[in-house]
């Protein structure tokens, strides 16, 4: 059931935390969290219906780990009991990182990010999930889809300097099977919202 009033003060709360992020463009901010909600108006109901399984500890491999929301993510995957392993320029083997993780997320500036996506591709292990953090959805998904793994893309709605809990986090599908990495979110207080990249994109 829609709930206007809910909704207004949740995009208004939306629009002032991007503000204070540095990110002024109120009808943008509106526009995507009216999306979001009427997303969630259809699907959290039944998620929030079904228990959530517990999930087996993964090995979670964070290319780009050392910056600020690789930091954040790698220690609330770590609080759940997963294993995270985090690479850097300087001192981490990105390829071996690529083959020992389970799910392998690339979090680097959004102009290195297709190099490194490229770099990591022919490592990522077929049973594995290959995803990244970029808020461009189009042309990562495009390249990651060459990886032999499952695929999805990501972006998370909020800063680092904060937890995940009850945020809103894009899952946009790419191949294969990505509803364990799903629930994986969803154990943080994620919440998870399906989008295609162009719907993404566009309302970017």
């Amino acid at each position: 059931m829609k709930d206007q009033r809910r909704e207004e003060e949740i995009i208004k709360d939306r629009i002032q935390t991007f503000s204070r992020l540095g990110y002024d463009e109120p009808e943008f901010i509106a526009q995507l969290f009216s999306l979001i909600l009427e997303k969630s108006r259809q699907k959290i109901a039944a998620h929030l219906q079904e228990p959530t399984p517990k999930l087996p500890a993964k090995t979670i491999s964070i290319i780009g780990g050392n910056g600020k929301m690789g930091s954040l993510f790698a220690e609330e995957f770590r609080k759940k009991g997963h294993t995270v392993l985090v690479s850097n320029k300087e001192k981490t083997n990105t390829a071996e990182l690529a083959r020992k993780g389970d799910v392998v997320i690339v979090t680097v500036p959004l102009e290195k990010t297709e190099s490194v996506l490229q770099e990591v591709i022919p490592y990522v292990r077929k049973e594995a999930l290959l995803t990244d953090f970029t808020s461009v959805k189009g042309r990562p998904l495009e390249i990651m889809k060459a990886a032999k793994s499952n695929v999805a893309g990501g972006h998370p709605l909020f800063g680092p300097n904060t937890t995940p809990q009850d945020n809103y986090f894009i899952l946009c599908p790419g191949k294969g099977d990505f509803s364990w990495y799903k629930q994986l979110l969803q154990s943080l207080g994620l919440k998870v919202i399906e989008l295609s990249a162009e719907e993404h994109d566009k309302s970017m």
